[in-house]
């Protein structure tokens, strides 16, 4: 009779063990991955520009607008951000219209599942190869490659590039945002960004002469390695 009670206790033992394990299997299973950003929002309205796309979200109870580069936004789904660039009583000179203060984002990250909160929205227009260009060497004319490979010695310094045109935006910052190639590339880097106050039009060749800064940090996540500041656009060398 005895060893019946202790084969009998030791099954309920097992049989609870086993329920255990099959509880917390299941409770593992019901866990939503959190993500790690600082803010999630709901889009309620989209508007599309050249290279931007504004959003009107809603964060809690709190509207507001932001930005982020060209991507595929729907009203009524969730995406997510860390810190922006926040403009106030920026205009938009494409909309005729005045933000009273908008947030300019390097990234924004979509709700698909769990598993792809990391990843970016695709944007319509995302970093592309370096495109088949080639510039004929001229006199005073510093090449892309020349500046990446010796950062240190042009910094604070005036020069001229010449290339082509591959990405403009407007006013971003009270500036103008401009990238060209000019078929060279050194260690990789061949998209060289420049800022000024002129426009420019994506497609053309141009020769442009601006001072060369390094290092730059404007907060918020928005780092440079280099930049060439104060951009004009020559007519003739």
């Amino acid at each position: 009779m005895d060893l019946n009670k202790r084969l009998m206790k030791h099954i309920v033992r097992v049989l609870m063990t086993i329920v255990l394990v099959v509880s917390c299997k299941s409770e593992k299973k019901n866990v939503v991955k959190k993500h790690s950003f600082a803010h999630e929002i709901v889009v309620q309205e989209v508007i599309q520009v050249t290279g931007y796309t504004y959003i009107n979200a809603k964060e809690n109870n709190r509207s507001y607008w932001l930005a982020a580069p060209s991507t595929q936004a729907k009203v009524g789904e969730t995406y997510f951000f860390n810190d922006g660039l926040e403009m106030v009583n920026f205009k938009s000179k494409e909309l005729n219209k005045t933000f009273e203060t908008i947030l300019f984002l390097q990234n924004i990250y979509s709700n698909t599942d769990t598993a792809a909160v990391e990843k970016p929205v695709v944007p319509s227009k995302s970093k592309e190869k370096q495109e088949k260009i080639k510039i004929d060497k001229e006199a005073g004319v510093t090449t892309i490659a020349e500046l990446y490979e010796e950062l240190e010695a042009y910094k604070g310094k005036k020069v001229v590039i010449k290339g082509k045109v591959t990405k403009f935006n407007e006013m971003i910052m009270n500036k103008n945002w401009i990238h060209i190639e000019d078929g060279t590339d050194f260690n990789g880097e061949y998209d060289l960004i420049l800022t000024s106050q002129e426009k420019f039009t994506v497609g053309a060749i141009v020769t442009i002469e601006g001072v060369v800064a390094t290092n730059i940090d404007l907060g918020y996540g928005y780092k440079y390695k280099l930049l060439v500041e104060q951009a004009t656009q020559l007519i003739h060398l």
